[in-house]
């Protein structure tokens, strides 16, 4: 399996890599034309290289419409989007990691636009950066 090129500390075990990258196999259920449209464009999984925990599951948000929470880890995607129906952009931002929040904004930066919450989400991120 291939190496990241980006290091990163493993959401279990806090390892910063070398992490492995796995591309996503098609689902049984999904049919040719799915898993064309699919398939080309799927990020891969990320496997921690010390624990073999899956860590970096890919978010299915495009950052416009729908957020894009693929760096915040899976098992508190649901609080995410909790968070931004509360307009609670500082806990939004904190369920990513360290330096993590300034990708997470960029990610999102056109969700944040129509929402016309961009400048609060900057408020945010500095005000959290100014407690780290």
């Amino acid at each position: 399996m291939p190496e990241t090129t980006r290091d990163f500390p493993c959401f279990a075990c806090g390892s910063v890599g070398p992490h492995q990258r796995v591309h996503v196999e098609r689902d049984p259920v999904m049919t040719d034309a799915e898993w064309a449209q699919y398939g080309a464009t799927a990020p891969p999984l990320i496997i921690c290289g010390a624990c073999q925990e899956r860590i970096w599951e890919p978010d299915t948000g495009d950052g416009a419409f729908a957020p894009n929470l693929t760096l915040i880890r899976p098992a508190l995607r649901v609080l995410a989007h909790q968070a931004l129906a509360a307009r609670d952009l500082p806990r939004f931002l904190l369920l990513a990691e360290g330096h993590h929040r300034a990708l997470l904004a960029e990610d999102n930066v056109l969700y944040f636009r129509q929402r016309e919450l961009w400048d609060d989400v900057i408020l945010a991120k500095l005000h959290l950066e100014q407690t780290d």
